[in-house]
């Protein structure tokens, strides 16, 4: 009898995620197909309403978006305290740690930042049906490290969830979107604070965090982002560390490429 080595390789990395496996069960009662999917062990139609026990529905568009609601929603990607007030979703793309974030703080007020026009679109709808609107502030903008103009990938063959801001000296071209610094947001928001700073902004939190002035840095209890090989993560860590930040927690998931979540004392 021969041994399929490529289904026990499978296998054991689906016990390993066993909690995210309970977490969806608790989650959906389509559960079964969504987990099947997300483990590769099926396949689903597109697109695919997905309901959850926070009364919220989601349309998939596609996998990316499944699996963007899966390490949300099941790998419990990000952190929140039930007391946040306010929290800013940097890389909103259509929602999914929008309404997340929603339910775990249910007293916040959340600025969703999404520069690419079309997924600020599914963004807004996804607001819009969920009854969210009064409670999430949908702006057009991208972080940066100043204020201005900057383009943006725009090729259809790079999923929403990827697309990155290009670089001030670079060559390439695609679509010209607003940006903004961290310190302007406060101000043109109006916050006196930040609770929760979620990033996934496809390797810019580099430039965001290492350009924003201490003052600024002193106005945010807790940043969970998502940081890429774009540049070292220690200059990085280093830089919020002597901000006044402690490092909470920290998952790589390749070199210089992680999840990690930085909390003031």
């Amino acid at each position: 009898m021969s041994i399929d080595f490529k289904r026990i390789r499978s296998g054991l990395r689906s016990f390993g995620r066993f909690p995210e496996l309970l977490r969806c069960a608790s989650q959906s009662p389509d559960w079964l197909a969504i987990s099947s999917a997300y483990l590769g062990f099926r396949s689903l139609e597109y697109p695919r309403v997905w309901k959850n026990s926070d009364g919220h529905h989601i349309t998939f568009e596609d996998f990316h978006d499944l699996t963007t609601a899966w390490v949300i929603y099941n790998k419990l990607e990000y952190q929140i305290d039930s007391s946040c007030r306010t929290i800013i979703d940097a890389g909103a793309n259509v929602g999914m740690f929008s309404l997340f974030a929603a339910s775990r703080a249910p007293d916040s007020k959340i600025i969703a930042l999404e520069p690419f026009g079309s997924t600020r679109a599914r963004l807004e709808s996804n607001i819009q049906n969920n009854k969210l609107s009064d409670r999430v502030t949908i702006r057009p903008w991208a972080l940066a490290r100043d204020d201005g103009e900057r383009y943006m990938d725009d090729s259809p063959a790079i999923p929403s969830i990827s697309r990155t801001l290009l670089a001030e000296n670079s060559s390439e071209r695609g679509i010209r979107i607003p940006t903004i610094s961290l310190t302007s947001l406060l101000r043109k928001e109006k916050l006196e604070r930040i609770d929760f700073l979620k990033l996934d902004i496809e390797g810019s939190e580099h430039e965001v965090l290492l350009s924003t002035p201490v003052e600024t840095l002193e106005k945010i209890h807790t940043i969970g982002m998502e940081y890429h090989h774009t540049a070292p993560k220690s200059t990085l860590f280093r830089s919020l560390i002597d901000s006044g930040f402690k490092l909470i927690k920290d998952r790589p998931t390749q070199r210089d490429s992680g999840i990690a979540h930085f909390q003031r004392p």
